[in-house]
Order: C-alpha cells, then sequence, then structure tokens
C-alpha cells in the first residue's frame, strides 16, 4: 500500500511539473493582464508591491507584518517614502524604521518585498507603448 501511494504521489508531481512547463510565462501575457494584478498577483512575479497604493491587507501579505505594523506603515507612508527619496540606493530601506517596531533587520526584509515608487510592476515592452 506504501509503494502505491508513492507512486501516486510521484504521478501527482509528473503531471504538476509538466503543466507548470506548459504555462505561459509571465512576460508573455498581454499588457493589460499586468496592468490588473492586485497584490497577490504582483508578489507572486516576484515584484515589490507599491507602498503609496497598498492597504491593509497587501501589506499583511508580507510575512513578518502584522495587522500593528501594518497601521503603523499606512499611516507613516508619506514620511517613509519622503524619507526613502533622500536616503541613496542601497540604503533606501532605512527609510522603513521610522516605525516602531522594525528595526534595520526587519526593514531589509520588508524592502524586499515593498517599493517606494508610484507605479506597480509592468513590463519594459508595456511601458513602452504608453
Amino acid at each position: 500500500m506504501a509503494v502505491s501511494i508513492i507512486i501516486v504521489m510521484i504521478t501527482i508531481a509528473r503531471l504538476c511539473d509538466i503543466a507548470f512547463r506548459k504555462a505561459t510565462p509571465p512576460m508573455l501575457l498581454p499588457c493589460r493582464a499586468f496592468e490588473s494584478l492586485n497584490s497577490e498577483g504582483i508578489l507572486a512575479l516576484g515584484q515589490k508591491i507599491p507602498l503609496s497604493k497598498a492597504d491593509l491587507y497587501d501589506l499583511e501579505l508580507i510575512s513578518g507584518i502584522s495587522d500593528t505594523i501594518g497601521r503603523a506603515l499606512l499611516r507613516d507612508k508619506l514620511k517613509i517614502i519622503s524619507k526613502a527619496r533622500e536616503l541613496p540606493p542601497g540604503q533606501k530601506y532605512k527609510a522603513l524604521t521610522i516605525v516602531k517596531g522594525i528595526g534595520e533587520k526587519k526593514a531589509k526584509k520588508f524592502y524586499n518585498y515593498l517599493t517606494f515608487k508610484s507605479t506597480p510592476y509592468l513590463p519594459n515592452r508595456c511601458l513602452s507603448r504608453n
């Protein structure tokens, strides 16, 4: 019985792998598909959520952001964005340390998922159309 379960699991894994390989790569989707992405889609593509457009639900998608920290980020987002503009590119994450409860370590982690730019992710070929 254990052998048959293992065979079924291997078969399912192979089918999932085949389906994944046949899926349309993100860069081949129509531009309008990217324009309507929500934060879950943006994160699934490995891109960053714009802090200026994020709401509490969007922030809580990021591992480590609780409702308390999320509300504090929303409350201070204008200060965070303006401070980020003053910082050099490699240190923009430090703008997040304005929020009580976010130290440098957490700020680096959260910055992997947040951007201080106002526009969401769009592939270059979509940007050139506009």
